[in-house]
């Protein structure tokens, strides 16, 4: 019995209330964490290990049943961005590109400071270690990313095909853009559990760097049958934890300053950037269906 977009019953509009719900219950959850139970300086753990093993149940569940009811659903087969024209996608996609050059911008200063620490012959381990070449190699996809997401904004502004049909292999970009970073924050020294930033930073990296994929080949038209609900499924997934992450170390740097936060988790703009992209793309497929439907 075939269960990949099978059940009708499944509709995208319940669906992006369940992801609304989990996204507001993870926010306010990891906010009074961050508040209460987050080491400033270490970003450890201080509070008891029953709560943030739940909260780790509770945004990595939720991030599976996005997964495996988009897995289920029929309207997520039928997902296509093929000549859509979206104002809000658009504006969301230029936003996007923004965030993007100026993480290319910052790449490059932390590269050259990344490289004036690595000791002489010290070789590839020295360049990972320091992160020059991640650094470099994350500045160099941001850039080439930028630039796709800029082509994908008029193309969405003008339901025209340009980013398609004249960017396929430059739809790559971005995954290469996420795939470096979360090899960067693998090769962090300290554990993935006691840190919690660190951990939901590599689960969030991981939805994103399938949504990519999944993004690249649908919207590039390369081997994408079957790949349409990875954007709603992988999509939302990253955009919660992206949101959750994001917004929660916002709120705790608006009330008690930078200082009540590790300087390597701070908010991330282009995270949030994206988040809201996805948000948006989220919101036009449930608009489309209802458009389908009353057609």
């Amino acid at each position: 019995m075939k269960l990949k977009n099978s059940i009708t019953s499944l509709r995208l509009n319940k669906l992006s209330a369940a992801f609304a719900v989990l996204l507001f219950i993870c926010t306010v959850f990891r906010t009074l964490q961050m508040l209460f139970f987050i080491e400033p300086e270490t970003g450890f753990n201080t509070g008891p290990s029953w709560l943030m093993v739940l909260f780790y149940i509770l945004i990595s569940g939720g991030c599976f049943v996005l997964s495996l009811i988009s897995f289920l659903s029929k309207e997520t087969a039928e997902l296509d961005l093929d000549g859509v024209k979206s104002k809000a996608i658009s504006v969301s996609s230029f936003v996007f590109a923004a965030t993007l050059l100026y993480d290319w911008f910052c790449c490059i200063f932390e590269g050259v400071s990344s490289y004036a620490v690595v000791q002489v012959g010290s070789g590839f381990k020295g360049l990972m270690s320091s992160g020059f070449l991640t650094g470099t190699l994350q500045s160099f996809f941001a850039f080439f990313s930028m630039i796709y997401f800029v082509v994908l904004g008029f193309d969405m502004k003008r339901g025209t095909r340009i980013a398609s049909q004249k960017f396929k292999i430059m739809a790559l970009a971005p995954v290469g853009w996420a795939s470096v970073r979360l090899v960067h924050r693998f090769i962090s020294q300290i554990s993935f559990l006691e840190v919690s930033d660190l951990f939901l930073e590599l689960l969030m990296l991981s939805f994103t760097v399938m949504f990519f994929m999944a993004f690249a080949q649908v919207v590039s038209g390369v081997n994408s049958t079957g790949f349409s609900w990875r954007l709603y499924g992988f999509g939302s997934s990253a955009a919660m934890i992206s949101v959750t992450v994001n917004i929660s170390r916002s709120i705790v740097v608006l009330i008690k300053g930078s200082s009540a936060l590790n300087p390597s988790y701070m908010p991330e703009i282009a995270d949030i950037a994206f988040a809201v992209f996805i948000i948006m793309l989220i919101g036009e497929f449930v608009r489309y269906r209802k458009f389908v439907e009353e057609v």
